[in-house]
C-alpha cells in the first residue's frame, strides 16, 4: 500500500515540473539607435546572429559599439532583462548609450543571487536620461565606465542589489 501511495504521489508531483528555457545573450545592432522593442534591432547570441526576438526575463541585453559612437535607445512601456552590459568594442575613445523614453527598465529579472545585473566597461558611457530604473537583484559594475542618471524619474536597487 505505501509504494502505491509513493508512487501516486511522485506522479502527481510530476505534473507540477516546471521547465525554464536558459538564458540568452542579445546584442543591440552595433553602435545603432532606435527602439529597445525593435525586434529587428536585436541579435540572439552573437553581433551577427538572428534577428526577430527580444530579450527578456533572465536573458542578457549587451549595447556595445565603436569608440566615438553615440546612441539613443528609446524605452516605453515594461521592459524586464536579467542583466545589461555596455561595453566598447573598437578604438581608444568611448562609446556612450542614451536610455531615453517613458517606460520602466527592470534589471536583475530571473536571475539566480550572485551574477551581475549591470556592467559598464570601459571605455563605454550609460546615460540613463528617462525611464525609470529598477535593479531587482545582483550586481552592479563600473569597471571603468560611466554610469550618467540624469532626468530620471526613478531610480532604485532592491537591498540585495550592491554597487562595486
Amino acid at each position: 500500500m505505501k509504494k502505491k501511495i509513493n508512487s501516486a504521489l511522485m506522479v502527481a508531483l510530476s505534473a507540477f515540473t516546471v521547465s525554464v528555457a536558459p538564458a540568452d545573450d542579445f546584442h543591440y545592432t552595433q553602435g545603432a539607435s532606435g527602439d529597445w522593442n525593435d525586434a529587428s534591432k536585436w541579435h540572439r547570441g552573437t553581433y551577427d546572429g538572428e534577428t526577430g526576438t527580444l530579450p527578456g526575463v533572465g536573458d542578457k541585453a549587451y549595447l556595445s559599439g565603436a569608440a566615438g559612437a553615440e546612441c539613443a535607445v528609446r524605452i516605453d512601456g515594461d521592459v524586464s532583462v536579467g542583466a545589461l552590459y555596455v561595453q566598447r568594442w573598437t578604438g581608444g575613445g568611448t562609446v556612450q548609450y542614451k536610455l531615453t523614453g517613458s517606460g520602466r527598465l527592470t534589471l536583475g529579472k530571473g536571475q539566480s543571487v550572485g551574477f551581475t545585473s549591470l556592467q559598464i566597461s570601459a571605455g563605454a558611457a550609460l546615460v540613463m536620461d528617462g525611464p525609470d530604473v529598477y535593479v531587482d537583484e545582483g550586481y552592479n559594475y563600473c569597471e571603468g565606465g560611466t554610469l550618467l542618471v540624469r532626468q530620471r524619474r526613478r531610480w532604485s536597487m532592491a537591498a540585495s542589489t550592491e554597487v562595486r
